[in-house]
């Protein structure tokens, strides 16, 4: 049950850092995972956490972080000429409170999104345990319901170039404008967020029943889908494909556009009937329930706990 990088066991002595020779995305991604294997709930718990500080109106939530709060504390003050003579550049060009604290949740919801994005990512290229435990737990944090409610929001200005100038000197020669300016902060965000989404509940129907179709994701995907980027488009299509079946024949009749653009830029298997109106059938032939997913997932965790204590000499 221990996995390597390679599909193998993990040897002993995995942890001893003078003989870690192998460097390639594999390998680097086992011994990450192992380090924070026994903090991996808090990990997913405090991503959570800023993803959904991020969100706009989200104050009066429990358990978000005060950004605000978090930004004054680590203002650098204001320095005499020499070292911190290259501020001084910026004279009265600062943005307002307003524009920093918009700047500030964007820069956190694309950092947050590619982190879970690379886990989930790596963790389904790696070892098939280590990412139902992580999609597991993503999903049982309300990971889901976090991504909805940052998607939920009024994305459309995506894609659009940022007018407010980076604020350090040094960012100014990467600032470009036109066809060669870098996508902004929330457009990474809100593209991770859908490719996070995604791999959520792409092998698990019940997921798609209790999280998107309860929770109306066909119309934050719908609006999501006048965003003008291919890639975007394409995730969204192919995460309305996975609820089709469960919408009623009237949604369908009324975004025959959407169904048409799944069948002409999504991949499918000729006889796949994604289509149909008629259930799958009983629960019980859609695979394993979340039920016995978890169960699998707590044995899989303790063996892979128990060799990390062994490893390290934990009794």
């Amino acid at each position: 049950l221990v996995p390597a990088g390679d599909g193998g066991v993990v040897p002993d002595g995995c942890f001893d850092e003078g003989e870690v020779h192998d460097w390639s995305p594999a390998a680097v991604f086992q011994r990450l995972y192992l380090r924070i294997f026994p903090r991996l709930t808090e990990t997913v718990v405090l991503l959570l956490r800023l993803l959904l500080t991020s969100c706009s109106n989200v104050e009066n939530y429990p358990g978000v972080v005060d950004l605000a709060r978090e930004r004054l504390a680590t203002a650098l003050p204001r320095e005499p000429a020499g070292e911190g003579a290259e501020f001084e550049v910026l004279g009265g060009n600062l943005p307002s409170e307003a524009v920093e604290a918009q700047r500030h949740r964007e820069i956190t919801a694309a950092a947050v999104s590619g982190v879970l994005l690379v886990l989930l990512k790596q963790a389904r290229r790696s070892i098939s345990e280590q990412f139902s435990s992580l999609a597991q737990l993503v999903t049982d944090s309300n990971g889901a319901l976090v991504v909805l409610k940052f998607l939920n929001q009024d994305l459309s200005a995506a894609m659009d170039p940022q007018d407010a100038p980076p604020v350090l000197p040094g960012l100014f020669r990467t600032a470009a404008s036109g066809p060669d300016a870098p996508p902004s902060w929330l457009a990474c965000a809100t593209l991770r967020l859908v490719g996070v989404l995604y791999l959520l509940c792409k092998d698990s129907p019940e997921r798609v029943r209790k999280y998107l179709i309860h929770y109306k994701a066909p119309f934050i995907l719908r609006r999501l889908h006048r965003i003008e980027n291919a890639q975007m488009q394409r995730l969204v299509l192919k995460l309305l494909k996975k609820q089709v079946r469960y919408l009623p024949r009237k949604w369908k009749q009324a975004n025959m556009k959407a169904i048409s653009a799944i069948y002409s830029l999504v991949p499918m298997s000729p006889l796949e009937d994604w289509l149909l109106n008629e259930p799958l059938g009983d629960t019980s032939t859609e695979g394993p329930t979340q039920a016995d997913i978890r169960a699998a997932n707590v044995e899989y965790n303790s063996s892979l706990l128990e060799h990390i204590s062994s490893s390290v000499g934990v009794p």
